[in-house]
C-alpha cells in the first residue's frame, strides 16, 4: 500500500471517529435533557399537590427551587411563568400570619371578678429617631368592671396626662380625631383609658392601624402605631351585659 493510501485511509479512520463521538456526545446531551424534563415535570406535579393541600408558602419554595435547578426546560419555564403569582399568594399568606401574632390573648376565670377576665393586646410601634417606652393597647371585658380600652406603659417613662386629656388618633390614612383619655390612678406600670370605648372599639374592629399621639412626661410626645387588624373579636368573649 502506498503511503498517500496510508494516510488517506487514517484520515477517514479519524474522521470516522470524530464523527461517533460527536454523536455519542448529542446522545448523551439528549439523555440528559429528558432526564431534566422528567425532573422538571415531576417537580411542578409535587408543587400542585402541595398547592392542593392548601400549602402555598410550601409550593412557592418547592417552585422556585424546582425553577432553579431545571429552568431550562420546557416544565421549568412553565413553572417559572407562575412564580409571580405563588410569591403573591405566600407573600399574603406570610403578612396575615405576621399581623395574627401581633395580638396576644388571655382569658383567666377569677372569682373574686365573678367570672371570666378576657383580655387582648398589642404593642405600638414607635415613630421618630431614639429610644421611645414600650406602650401596649389593652381590651379588656371583665364581668364586674365591664368592657376597657387602654394604654399600658411597660418599660420606662411615664405618661404627661394626670388626669383627662385629648389627644390625636389617626385610623389608617384619615385626618387625626381628638379622643379622650383618663389617667388610672396609682396604676403601676402608667395606665390611661380611652374614653368610650364602645365608640373606639368598632373604630379598632375595621382599621387597619391606629396611630395615636401620646404626651410623654418630661414635655416630649411620640407617635404609636398599632396594626390592629388580625384582631379577633371572639377571642374576647361576650360583650359583658350592660355594657
Amino acid at each position: 500500500m502506498s503511503p498517500t493510501r496510508i494516510l488517506l485511509l487514517c484520515a477517514a479512520l479519524l474522521a470516522a471517529g470524530c464523527v461517533d463521538r460527536e454523536a455519542q456526545q448529542r446522545e448523551r446531551a439528549a439523555q440528559m435533557q429528558a432526564r431534566a424534563e422528567a425532573a422538571a415535570r415531576e417537580g411542578a406535579a409535587q408543587v400542585d399537590a402541595v398547592i392542593r393541600d392548601g400549602k402555598i408558602e410550601i409550593a412557592h419554595a418547592y417552585a422556585v427551587d424546582v425553577v432553579s435547578r431545571y429552568g431550562n426546560t420546557e416544565a421549568g419555564r412553565a413553572l417559572a411563568a407562575r412564580l409571580p403569582e405563588l410569591e403573591k399568594q405566600a407573600g399574603a399568606i406570610a403578612e396575615a400570619r405576621r399581623l395574627d401574632n401581633l395580638w396576644t390573648y388571655h382569658k383567666v376565670d377569677d372569682a373574686e371578678a365573678g367570672g371570666m377576665v378576657y383580655t387582648a393586646y398589642i404593642h405600638g410601634v414607635s415613630r421618630g429617631a431614639g429610644s421611645a417606652p414600650q406602650v401596649r393597647l389593652v381590651i379588656r371585658r371583665h364581668p364586674s368592671w365591664g368592657q376597657s380600652i387602654y394604654l399600658l406603659m411597660d418599660s420606662g417613662g411615664d405618661f404627661a396626662c394626670n388626669d383627662e386629656c385629648r389627644i390625636p388618633l389617626t385610623v389608617d390614612d384619615g385626618e387625626p380625631r381628638q379622643i379622650l383619655i383618663s389617667r388610672a390612678k396609682d396604676n403601676v406600670p402608667p395606665a390611661v383609658f380611652i374614653e368610650e370605648d364602645r365608640k373606639v372599639l368598632p373604630i379598632i374592629e375595621k382599621a387597619r392601624r391606629l396611630t395615636i399621639d401620646l404626651p410623654l412626661a418630661g414635655g416630649s410626645s411620640r407617635d404609636f402605631v398599632f396594626e390592629v387588624s388580625a384582631l379577633k373579636m371572639d377571642e374576647l368573649g361576650p360583650p359583658p351585659k350592660g355594657k
